[in-house]
């Protein structure tokens, strides 16, 4: 029965043998302690495999017929210095050992030697590339972290924080120090506090996916809002958390302002609409209650109707023309205009049509106010 595998088949472990016979012998053992192997017979099959598979260790023979081990060696070392080498040869010698040593080669061994030790270098090289990968991975996660736009942060399986990186510290308005274990609760908002908690806890409690807006308070008083998300690490059973959180500060106030802009709008004594901008297909897309009572018409009657709905045979076709040549050409328009309730009644109102552009000073609404 083949044994167990020790190590994961994270990358292959290259085999380079010009005697068939021993490196089938060889990939076979390789195989029944589970690893994955890619072999060839000379250096330039070699060659054409550095640097295009991903390689944990390699098994050169020092002698081969165009080049060799030493030289397959340096092209590992310049490709990728993580590859762990084992020189493996009949024809040992102390020189050559030390010149192989001198080149980077994890280990130096004699074909002479017991299958046994072949095997515990090559498990001891495994654990050397994967503790070398492990740590250039965490190097390259918080370099990232560190340089992101948004706030990333790391917890254990219990929810205590273990790393925030500076963008949260910037929304959180805590030092990293400070963040540690439950530390970062301290930077929530009184209101919020209880809340978060609470929906934090009962994630980690079932090991599942964390969302929540809420606010932090700095010191100085200042109001953060944040989006934070977070989901658990899973190996088995639940190892840790891994989250960002987004500063949303600014759509927050946008709409709070929105909000308080539709407020007064329906508080608004005038009747107040608002439509869509292309002239040749103006559309509701906002009316007020001042609005609605004056017309008859509910909102939900008006959203998407053209504001044709509301003229009749009284209605001006001469002003009408007026209108439309303005918001042709983008200006505001104000006349008196003859239109009709739901039902039939007419009314004539002072009709004030402005233009509503955005930042860039593209036209995007029209806002219509009846006096």
């Amino acid at each position: 029965m083949p044994a167990q595998p020790l190590v994961e088949e994270i990358s292959s472990i290259l085999v380079v043998e010009d005697n068939a016979d021993q490196r089938e012998a060889l990939c076979e053992i390789l195989e029944d302690e589970g690893f994955t192997i890619l072999a060839c017979a000379s250096a330039k099959e070699a060659s054409e495999i550095i640097g295009r598979q991903e390689l944990s260790v390699a098994i050169l023979d020092l002698r081969l017929p165009d080049q060799p081990g030493t030289q397959i060696l340096e092209w590992i070392r310049a490709a990728d210095d993580k590859v762990q080498v084992i020189l493996y040869t009949a024809y040992g010698s102390f020189d050559s050992a030390k010149d192989s040593v001198n080149l980077g080669a994890f280990a130096y061994l004699e074909k002479s030697s017991e299958p046994e030790e072949l095997l515990r270098q090559v498990h001891r090289a495994s654990r050397r590339w994967m503790k070398e990968a492990l740590a250039k991975s965490e190097r390259r996660y918080r370099t990232l972290a560190e340089i992101s736009p948004v706030g990333i942060y790391h917890a254990d399986a219990g929810g205590r924080y273990r790393y925030v990186n500076q963008r949260w510290c910037e929304i959180a308005g805590l030092a990293a120090e400070e963040a540690v274990a439950d530390g970062w609760t301290r930077g929530l908002d009184p209101e919020d506090s209880q809340r978060v908690l609470a929906q934090w806890s009962e994630a980690v409690a079932a090991g599942r996916d964390f969302s929540s807006e809420y606010r932090f308070r700095h010191a100085d008083g200042k109001v953060v809002w944040g989006y934070a998300l977070a989901k658990p690490e899973i190996d088995g059973e639940v190892e840790g958390y891994v989250g960002t959180i987004t500063d949303i500060s600014d759509r927050k106030r946008m709409e709070e302002s929105l909000r308080l802009h539709q407020a007064a709008m329906e508080q608004a004594v005038l009747p107040v609409a608002f439509t869509t901008a292309d002239p040749e297909d103006r559309r509701f897309v906002f009316a007020n209650s001042a609005f609605q009572r004056l017309t008859g018409y509910s909102e939900e009657e008006l959203l998407g109707e053209s504001p044709d709905i509301l003229n009749g045979l009284r209605t001006s076709q001469i002003t009408l023309g007026h209108l439309r040549k303005a918001q042709k050409e983008g200006k505001s328009f104000v006349g008196d205009l003859t239109t009709y309730r739901k039902g039939g009644a007419a009314f004539s109102m002072e009709w004030r049509i402005d233009p509503v552009r955005d930042d860039g000073g593209r036209l995007t609404h029209w806002v219509t106010i009846l006096r």
